[in-house]
């Protein structure tokens, strides 16, 4: 039994002995083997502008194809520019009805003429809607509509009609898209043209209202023709 067992343990003690040895060589050459650092570490260039200022910018970070161990370095998703946001459509009005005194008159839109005054349509037969201003469909600001009374060359127009609006009468405004809004008279003033503040009409600011202008008052040639302006404001409802 004694030699047996020697036996046996001759041949096997030295086969483990090698077989360590070798698993300890392995180990050894993946310990002291370098790893590549441009695989891992963003690489730097420096580039002069055409100032002369050095400038450093980052190169782009290893793909999965070219990393050495096959893995992106990290999450990546690709993005379109951004576009800048549409400005919201301008509907113009397109006809003011007021029923009660017999109103139904086309409306344009008008600038602002040579003398730096709101231009109005050549016929009193039409409406000028100031196009710097608010439209119907906005919620803050006067809508300003504005025509002649009468034209030497057309005569006299609907707009004469306009004096005879009462508080709570209804003024309705169609804009081109088919959209009608709807205003209630809230005060007709006669205001001496010496006297008229556009800041009081155009006002961009408040609650939404319409602003009906024309002429009025006595008309004096010599001073100019109508010395009024006729102001019907209505509230949105």
């Amino acid at each position: 039994m004694t030699l047996a067992t020697a036996r046996r343990g001759g041949w096997l003690w030295p086969a483990v002995l090698v077989v360590s040895a070798l698993l300890l060589a392995v180990a050894g050459h993946q310990l002291f083997t370098p790893r590549s650092v441009a695989a891992d570490v963003p690489v730097t260039t420096t580039v002069e502008d055409p100032a002369g200022t050095p400038s450093v910018t980052p190169s782009p970070s290893p793909s999965a194809s070219s990393s050495p161990t096959g893995r992106a370095s990290g999450p990546r998703w690709t993005t379109r520019p951004a576009a800048p946001r549409p400005a919201p459509e301008v509907v113009p009005p397109e006809r003011l009805l007021a029923r009660s005194v017999g109103l139904d008159l086309p409306v344009v839109a008008e600038g602002v003429d040579d003398r730096g005054q709101m231009a109005l349509p050549e016929r009193p037969t039409e409406l000028g809607w100031y196009r710097f201003g608010p439209t119907p469909a906005d919620r803050r600001g006067a809508v300003v509509l504005a025509g002649h009374v009468d034209s030497e060359r057309y005569g006299a127009g609907p707009l004469e009609r306009a004096a005879g609006l009462e508080k709570g009468d209804r003024i309705e405004v169609r804009d081109r898209a088919g959209r009608t809004t709807t205003y209630a008279v809230g005060a007709v003033q006669r205001i001496r043209k010496a006297d008229f503040s556009p800041d009081d009409v155009f006002s961009r600011s408040g609650k939404p209202v319409l602003r009906l202008i024309t002429c009025g008052g006595p008309y004096e040639p010599r001073r100019g023709g109508y010395q009024d302006n006729l102001v019907v404001t209505a509230e949105r409802r």
